[in-house]
């Protein structure tokens, strides 16, 4: 069969010279006929990438965004669905001939976003990508095998204007690096956005006490593309500092997350170690994929997890090639890795890691390699057998993961897990950590992104109708512990679990039993008292502490609005890979008036508040495990009610009952719930911002479990939603 562009035909896209991330456009891609034609039940397929949120083509009704035309001027009818193609090209539409034949130079004509009648569009992909692909496969004979055209659609998406500028501190001082501090502005979609260009006032805040004024401004251009780095050029005294920086001609602002000054020989470094490039089921290239780490996200270690039944040997080569490259002793830390992706009967995911480079990888299976690209004598089907490959081996550490497959606890080994990973952007996965400590396993917890977009340690949601709508939250980070940042050392942390998870913050957290600290395992009777610190960009909402599975504690850290109230819910379907949960649904207030109505932790840009009356708000919203919700500033009396219906929960709740205690209404699923409770006062200046953000808290006289050791832990919420969860100290 000869495969050229002129036996099986032409492809063009028009309009591709400067897509914008999440734009709303039309394409049309333009498919000529080769000479091999296209027999009556012969189909075509465009496909595009599973991790591409690129708006879903609809072909029914003509007036609602994603509206697609597919037109044909030959001598024959055509047949068009939507289909699951090959990974990781999952996406595509599928075009079949019937009654009739195309012949040499007949076009097909795709119109992905018809304004013709009344759309508005379609919406691009919303996040960057170099080389965004199309690929076009064509069957001629009607046989179902799949020729792909030599030639793809090939073209970058490029970020559009910035609608939020970050400023990136390091965590604490260290006299041995640069304490360079990042600010970088981002569009609405978390892209870096390129052609920013504003001066920018930066002025000093201390949390501890009152600091002698201080400012700078530095000015942003396109050369800088969205990225500035400086150093601040006074001395600082011992404290915690924050960095606000305003733009003068955008008015976009942001506050940095807490900087502590301090002579502790203890630093505290975030980062993701997990993530895909295109080599498996992400995109982007690996250089583009650790650089994006280092310059945009600014973590301080970083790892790749490619799903291991898409590896081969060059694959592999690559990856430890570009690991070893990137890799910068007190700058920025790489480990090798990958996703050991077994199915979840036999272990579920795992993430490995290699203290050093390993020239051998261990895959469930080859599935989506040719054979003879890998040897098949390192399969390890099961984790059980994964973990005998590496038996006694002491430069691993085999953490369970929740993704479309779940790593189960059931094959948990305490030599290769000191740690599990309880969010990631498939979700927050809480019952995952009462799973295992139900299971009195002794593990720390750390957090990730599972980035599939090139934006390791700055993953952001995708868009709903896309097929990979399940990516529903941002990122999360691993902070930990260590006197410096080397491999060895944050090897040594993760592996003594010195660590705790956050989301899409960097908290400061530290916990405090007598001089011992998060991870540890200590005697029963050194202390009955656990102090709690936290250092964070916005105001800590309560704290919950916890002995294994069991809350012993909560304390709300906020004084209470008695005309605001705060319904959220949160929660997931299943375990399983369609675990994303909707939640679309409103609110009714009978006999009262809703003066005021907030969105409260939504992740999407495109769910939230969709309708506002004075009396009843509809909302979109899907979660995964995450919180969602509205905070309402409410007109009401004592026969006041509230009218809660959604996909998953009805209730009506007397506004006039409603405390600073939650109020929780199971839903089923996986913790699915709503809670309902007096939302916090506002902060009335910054300075009550900063002093909010910055809690010392003691627990005293904790429950204690003298039969089985305990393990106490905390979780923390933010007033804006974000959490954090400590690895436990542990007693014997």
């Amino acid at each position: 069969m000869i495969l050229t562009n002129e036996y099986l035909g032409h492809v063009e896209m028009t309009n591709t010279e400067h897509v914008k991330a999440g734009e709303i456009n039309t394409w049309m891609i333009i498919y000529k006929v080769g000479k091999y034609g296209i027999d009556d039940t012969g189909s075509l397929k465009i496909a595009w990438r599973n991790p591409s949120d690129w708006g879903m083509p609809q072909f029914n009704n003509p007036e609602a965004i994603g509206y697609t035309t597919i037109e044909v001027n030959g001598n024959a009818k055509i047949k068009v669905e939507l289909e699951t193609f090959e990974r990781p090209f999952n996406n595509s539409i599928a075009i079949t001939v019937f009654d009739g034949f195309l012949v040499e130079g007949d076009t097909i004509t795709i119109t992905m976003g018809d304004k013709r009648f009344g759309s508005e569009g379609i919406r691009a992909q919303t996040f960057c990508e170099e080389e965004h692909e199309f690929r076009t496969f064509v069957d001629p004979y009607g046989s179902r095998r799949y020729q792909r055209l030599p030639n793809d659609i090939v073209f970058p998406i490029f970020s559009a204007k910035a609608c939020e500028i970050h400023a990136v501190a390091p965590s604490y001082y260290d006299s041995k690096s640069s304490n360079e501090i990042l600010i970088r502005a981002l569009d609405r979609y978390g892209n870096i956005s390129e052609k920013f260009e504003d001066s920018i006032n930066i002025e000093l805040l201390c949390a501890d006490s009152m600091c002698e004024k201080q400012s700078i401004k530095i000015s942003m251009n396109q050369e800088n593309q969205g990225l500035i780095r400086f150093v601040w050029p006074h001395n600082l005294k011992e404290g915690t500092y924050y960095f606000s920086v305003n733009g003068e001609k955008t008015g976009l602002h942001g506050i940095s997350n807490p900087y502590r000054v301090s002579n502790e020989t203890i630093k505290l470094y975030f980062g993701d170690m997990h993530g895909q490039t295109a080599e498996t089921v992400g995109t982007g290239s690996l250089d583009r994929y650790f650089s994006f780490a280092r310059d945009s996200a600014f973590i301080d270690f970083s790892g790749w997890q490619g799903n291991d039944f898409q590896i081969n040997d060059k694959k592999w080569h690559d990856v430890r090639e570009a690991t070893q490259k990137y890799h910068q002793p007190n700058k920025f830390i790489t480990f090798l890795g990958y996703e050991w992706s077994g199915l979840t009967q036999n272990g579920g995911d795992h993430n490995v890691y290699f203290f050093n480079d390993n020239e051998t990888f261990y895959p469930n299976s080859n599935w989506l390699e040719m054979p003879g690209s890998t040897d098949i004598k390192n399969n390890a089907p099961t984790v059980t057998e994964l973990f005998e490959k590496f038996k006694e081996r002491e430069d691993v550490m085999i953490i369970p993961h929740i993704g479309g497959r779940y790593g189960t606890l059931e094959f948990f080994n305490p030599h290769f897990t000191p740690v599990i990973e309880v969010h990631s952007h498939h979700g927050t996965f809480e019952w995952f950590i009462f799973d295992a400590m139900k299971a009195r396993h002794k593990v720390g917890f750390i957090a990730t992104s599972d980035d599939h977009t090139c934006r390791l340690g700055m993953s952001y949601p995708l868009s709903k109708d896309g097929k990979a709508s399940s990516f529903d939250v941002t990122s999360g980070y691993t902070a930990l512990y260590t006197t410096s940042l080397t491999r060895e050392n944050v090897w040594k942390a993760i592996k003594a679990r010195y660590c705790y998870a956050t989301t899409f913050n960097r908290m400061i957290l530290d916990t405090d039993m007598s001089g011992y600290h998060m991870g540890e395992e200590i005697q029963d009777n050194i202390a009955a008292d656990m102090t709690v610190k936290v250092h964070s960009n916005s105001p800590i909402d309560t704290l919950a502490l916890y002995n294994w599975d069991q809350q012993i504690a909560h304390v709300n850290l906020r004084p209470k609005d008695h005309k605001r109230i705060r319904i959220a819910w949160s929660g997931v379907r299943v375990r399983t890979r369609k675990k994303s949960t909707v939640w679309d649904g409103h609110i009714e207030i009978i006999g009262g008036k809703i003066i005021s109505a907030e969105e409260y932790a939504f992740d999407r840009q495109d769910q939230g508040i969709k309708e506002k009356t004075d009396n009843k708000i509809r909302w979109t919203s899907n979660t995964s495990g995450d919180y969602d919700g509205v905070i309402l500033e409410l007109d009401y009396d004592v026969n006041t009610e509230l009218i809660f219906k959604s996909t998953q929960k009805e209730f009506t709740v007397n506004v006039s009952e409603i405390t600073e205690e939650l109020m929780i209404y199971p839903a089923g699923g996986e913790n699915l719930k709503v809670e309902v409770s007096l939302a916090n006062q506002k902060c009335q200046n910054l300075d009550e911002f900063i002093t909010a953000s910055n809690v010392e808290y003691t627990f005293k006289d904790m429950k204690r479990n003298l039969t089985e050791g305990n393990a106490y832990w905390v979780r923390v919420l933010q007033e804006d939603g974000n959490m954090a969860w400590s690895s436990p100290i542990f007693t014997k």
